[in-house]
């Protein structure tokens, strides 16, 4: 079904799955968490650059009629969620679903040390937004967007990136810390202004779910991950 030949992969694109796994951070020997971590950001980065577009569009799918149908999703009135790129677990269609169902949508707008959640108003607003040049979509600046934690608005629910996760909730991000940095920063949120503390949900496409993950301290692990 899918080409058998994948030029310039190394990690065994199988199909619609890649073959990278936790067992990657092992074959280098003992390891700090911190190398381990970055071995396996290698290692799942280069099984994602194996998938065709349209494995990706069909994980994404997949995916976001999960989401749609969980209690969680459908409870959650303030929701923040990425604006992926191509090589993620897609999230127009789940922006598009909370703007046309009345849900507060809160996109991301980063910083060099800093994230914010930004509402967006419209899909409009979400087709005109500029790239930054990580080729990322964000707002260009902050002024004129309701903030979440800022202007006491709070969030049910945030729909999290990730390189890499286990089906227990480890996670893998980037490696600049905005998420585990921010989530603390909404549990606290809620936790002063007597709210329910924000479902974190981590969304990922099939080969960046691992059997393990290597975690720091700080690491927060999700209350739940969807997968295809």
């Amino acid at each position: 079904r899918w080409p058998q030949d994948w030029s310039g992969c190394s990690t065994g694109c199988q199909g619609s799955k890649c073959q990278a796994s936790s067992s990657s951070v092992h074959s280098a020997g003992p390891a700090s968490v911190m190398e381990s971590k970055s071995i396996l950001r290698r290692a799942i980065k280069e099984a994602i650059r194996c998938l065709p577009p349209g494995v990706i569009a069909a994980q994404t799918e997949m995916v976001t009629q999960k989401v749609l149908a969980a209690p969680w999703y459908k409870a959650a009135k303030s929701v923040s969620v990425y604006l992926s790129t191509a090589q993620e677990m897609g999230t127009d269609a789940l922006i598009s679903d909370m703007i046309a169902n009345d849900k507060r949508c809160f996109v991301p707008r980063y910083t060099t040390d800093t994230m914010e959640m930004l509402q967006l108003p419209s899909l409009a607003a979400l087709h005109a937004l500029p790239l930054t040049k990580w080729n990322i979509r964000q707002p260009a600046a902050i002024e004129g967007y309701t903030v979440a934690l800022r202007d006491g608005v709070g969030l049910d629910l945030i729909l999290v990136p990730g390189v890499a996760f286990t089906a227990a909730g480890a996670r893998l991000g980037h490696g600049k810390g905005y998420y585990d940095t921010y989530i603390a920063r909404a549990r606290a949120f809620a936790l002063e202004h007597g709210l329910p503390p924000p479902m974190i949900v981590g969304l990922a496409l099939d080969c960046q779910v691992v059997a393990q993950v290597p975690m720091a301290a700080h690491d927060i692990p999700m209350d739940a991950v969807v997968s295809p």
